[in-house]
């Protein structure tokens, strides 16, 4: 029950009596903003799914492209310090200076495991070869799809390796021939035999 004060008399008045009707959004205005915020919100959680599912490519992208920067190396200051090279079908074998036949060492794929594998000496924290203690047979990456070896010359062997990593994210590394700027065999063996 209210009081109405327009009159100079005190009145009572009901409660919707002498009142403006109220001005509310209707059921179908509220049914309308409430699809279009699900729309929008719709949309940006895909944008927020597809950011998120290209970073994650990118990090295991630049991780493969790193680890593959690493066995490169590897194989590059191996291939530096060698005398020859040999290979093909998935091996590479570098021959030093003093070898007899056989190589000194060897990187090989083994198809079915996924797995490029080192047999040959050691290497010390310091990145030198441990001779004179033995071959060892190290792992050098994990799916591994191909090892392509190409030794038409010798002194500078080439070669691609290419990785895969989860959600079929591939990287490849290409060695050249060592005539614009790769890895080729440096050492020479002088001793005349």
């Amino acid at each position: 029950m209210a009081i109405s004060l327009r009159s100079r008399s005190l009145a009572l008045v009901g409660p919707h009596r002498g009142r403006q009707p109220e001005r509310a959004f209707t059921l179908a205005e509220l049914l309308l903003v409430t699809a279009m915020g699900a729309v929008v919100l719709l949309g940006a959680i895909m944008m927020l799914v597809s950011h998120i599912r290209s970073s994650n490519r990118l990090a295991v992208l630049l991780h493969l492209q790193d680890h593959c920067g690493w066995v490169q190396h590897l194989i590059n200051r191996e291939i530096e310090q060698a005398e020859r090279a040999e290979g093909g079908n998935g091996s590479l074998e570098l021959f030093f200076p003093g070898d007899t036949g056989t190589p000194t060492i060897t990187y090989a794929l083994n198809s079915v495991q996924r797995e490029l594998r080192r047999q040959g000496p050691p290497i010390d924290v310091n990145g030198r070869l441990l001779t004179g203690v033995g071959s060892r047979n190290d792992l050098v990456a994990r799916e591994v799809t191909d090892f392509d070896v190409n030794v038409t010359n010798p002194r500078s062997p080439s070669y691609s390796i290419t990785m895969e990593g989860p959600n079929n994210v591939t990287t490849t590394i290409d060695q050249d021939d060592g005539n614009t700027g790769g890895a080729f065999c440096r050492a020479r063996d002088i001793s005349g035999s």
